[in-house]
């Protein structure tokens, strides 16, 4: 049982490997060699290339709701420290899959691609409400909740165009130029009030 585990665990982290290199183009072929065993014995782990990636972006997912309870659970992290570990968190978790892999799933895989769009979309207003929550109680400073902000909007300009629904982008992106805003206004208030 523990073998089965560990061979599984080695099988994603090899196909995450592949799909970072090679996106979702990558062949079984590729992957078997990589993992330096017969294409044959891959298929006693999955039965298809389809199945390997659902359990890819289910594995990626996972690591995501996993890492975030701890990362709210912890004493020693401030909202700032928060949202800068959440943002790591997303940013090496989601390394394989760029827009162009995104596009390329949801041409030819749209159940794992429209599993995957449904939480981002999710993720993205949480750590919207925890953004404006972290700035209502002066919990972040200005230089931090600019940048991320920034990569906040970046991000979701480039990933819109891959959104079927495009009212909820919408929406998010209203939020986070409404975050914006609120960001100048308070720190510009906190500058006055220091002075």
């Amino acid at each position: 049982m523990q073998d089965c585990e560990k061979n599984c665990q080695d099988i994603l982290c090899a196909a995450r490997t592949e799909i970072t290199l090679r996106g979702l183009k990558f062949t079984m072929d590729s992957l078997a060699h990589r993992l330096g065993i017969s294409k044959k014995t891959l298929y006693q782990f999955v039965s298809s290339k389809q199945e390997l990636v659902e359990k890819v972006v289910d594995f990626a997912l996972e690591t995501i709701s996993k890492n975030e309870t701890r990362i709210f659970q912890d004493p020693n992290l401030s909202r700032n420290g928060q949202s800068l570990s959440l943002i790591e968190l997303y940013r090496t978790t989601l390394k394989p899959f760029d827009n162009e892999t995104m596009l390329e799933m949801m041409q030819h895989y749209p159940r794992q691609w429209g599993k995957f769009e449904k939480f981002r979309l999710e993720k993205w207003q949480s750590n919207i409400r925890i953004m404006h929550l972290s700035l209502v109680k002066g919990e972040v400073n200005k230089r931090n909740m600019e940048l991320i902000i920034s990569w906040m909007l970046v991000e979701l300009l480039l990933s819109e165009w891959l959104s079927s629904d495009e009212s909820l982008m919408a929406d998010i992106l209203k939020e986070l130029m409404e975050l914006l805003q609120d960001s100048s206004t308070v720190t510009g208030r906190c500058e006055v009030n220091n002075s």
